[in-house]
């Protein structure tokens, strides 16, 4: 006889061990058998019960209001005018290449592109207001 894992002992023990896992998995591991037409209706009639109808959209529109990305879309219209609205403006009257002169610490190339300030400006004239 040889020695080692299939021996004529190991292959009895083996083909009995098969044996016995058949038995118990015919026990446990049955197929189901098919259900009748009368259960199938049945089964389709509580599902069918269970599905409420869905109204009939009166205006096309309305079913665009119920979308799941409205929510997602106004608050992100929101969120942007909010910001908008809060951050600070550029200075009115000054193109940005000229706020980026006046940013330098030489001043003199941004006041030969720059107009002359108003507020500065002399008055060779007497105003009417101060006569």
């Amino acid at each position: 006889m040889t020695e080692g894992p299939m021996n004529d002992n190991g292959w009895h023990e083996a083909v009995a061990a098969h044996r016995r896992w058949r038995r118990i998995a015919a026990a446990f591991f049955h197929a189901p058998q098919p259900p009748s037409s009368s259960q199938t209706e049945a089964f389709v009639r509580r599902v069918m019960a269970r599905v409420e109808p869905q109204p009939a959209a009166v205006f096309p529109w309305q079913a665009l209001l119920g979308a799941r990305w409205l929510v997602p879309a106004l608050s992100l219209s929101l969120a942007m005018l909010l910001f908008k609205v809060m951050s600070p403006g550029l200075e009115a009257g000054a193109p940005l290449d000229t706020l980026l002169l006046l940013e330098g610490s030489d001043r003199g190339m941004a006041e030969m592109v720059l107009p002359p300030d108003p507020a500065a400006r002399e008055t060779f004239m007497p105003s009417a207001d101060d006569r």
